[in-house]
């Protein structure tokens, strides 16, 4: 039950040690719940119902619209098809790519394959689950398969639907405000948690590494905190200063539409946005020079306060067990 839900949720915990207490059967299953989770039942409900040439309840575009991008409520179908295009390249490219490195790595040819299959989806849907009891620390000298898998990270957190639009942005520098926020939000969390990471480790957990290494696993462990759940180094060796930066990395999670969970990047930044113009002295928050919506401000203000408050309310359970247990 525990992994079911695991992995329908993206979440990557472990009661049992995949690669050896699962079956090849049970790890299809998983993989299975992987996708599906990752993709999310709406979208692919919506992909059926166009594939079987019915309309969309209001009330079912309503809450697709929700999860994809408002400003795709016109046009769902072709956003799902978007969506399903760019996993399918996505995980596809991934697991080639894995496949091979793997094999390179010693696994015979159909370990190579499975292994790629199943870490490719699992790094695109942010599942964190691995074939590896160690999750990536075996590679972590391995730049090819380190790099791979935080792009296939990224690819699913930052969402399809925003992959998608990138190619517009390049030729027209056109972008929807939801675009821009997600790719600034995300290269300015990838950015920060890089540079606190190489501070305040390259002499603690990153020890003992190459240079080049210890770059490879900063960007690393920079990019997976956000839902991903792999690491390429031993948790238990992280100050706790750096690992307060994780658990924020984690909180804040990925995008709208995509893979990852968390109160998302928007969230985060919009956020930002309403201080940095409360600070300002100003009554309206604004970002890329357009108008914040006030429901959009309610929004983030009901998301993060939830997620604050299931936080607080885990933890303070968590640690009222423990004090009455001692």
């Amino acid at each position: 039950m525990f992994t079911a839900v695991s992995a329908v949720c993206v979440t990557g915990l472990i009661v049992r040690d995949t690669p050896v207490d699962f079956s090849i059967f049970g790890q299809g299953v998983i993989l299975a719940l992987i996708q599906l989770g990752g993709l999310g039942i709406m979208t692919f409900s919506t992909a059926a119902i166009a594939a079987l040439g019915r309309r969309l309840s209001v009330r079912h575009e309503g809450a697709v619209a929700g999860l994809l991008s408002n400003q795709h409520r016109g046009d769902l179908f072709a956003a799902t098809r978007s969506i399903l295009l760019v996993t399918a390249v996505a995980e596809g490219l991934g697991f080639l790519l894995l496949a091979g490195l793997f094999a390179a790595h010693g696994d015979p040819a159909g370990a190579a394959l499975w292994r790629g299959l199943f870490t490719s989806v699992s790094a695109f849907c942010n599942a964190g689950f691995s074939l590896q009891s160690d999750s990536l620390i075996g590679f972590n000298s391995s730049p090819a398969i380190v790099y791979t898998v935080a792009a296939l990270i990224v690819v699913g957190g930052i969402s399809p639907v925003t992959m998608a639009a990138i190619p517009r942005l390049a030729r027209r520098g056109q972008a929807t405000l939801q675009t821009k926020i997600i790719l600034a939000a995300t290269g300015v969390l990838l950015a920060a948690g890089l540079m606190v990471i190489l501070t305040l480790e390259w002499h603690h957990a990153l020890r003992g590494f190459s240079v080049p290494d210890r770059i490879h696993n900063a960007v690393f462990q920079s990019v997976t905190p956000r839902t991903a759940g792999f690491n390429t180094l031993d948790l238990t060796e992280f100050r706790p200063l750096t690992l307060t930066l994780l658990m924020i990395l984690m909180a804040i999670g990925g995008s709208p539409g995509g893979t990852a969970g968390g109160i998302k990047t928007t969230t985060a930044a919009v956020m930002f946005f309403v201080v940095a113009a409360a600070l300002r002295g100003r009554t309206e928050a604004s970002a890329f020079g357009r108008r914040i919506a006030p429901q959009a401000v309610f929004r983030t203000a009901a998301v993060a306060m939830f997620g604050l408050l299931a936080v607080v309310a885990a933890f303070s359970r968590c640690v009222s067990r423990r004090i009455f247990r001692r």
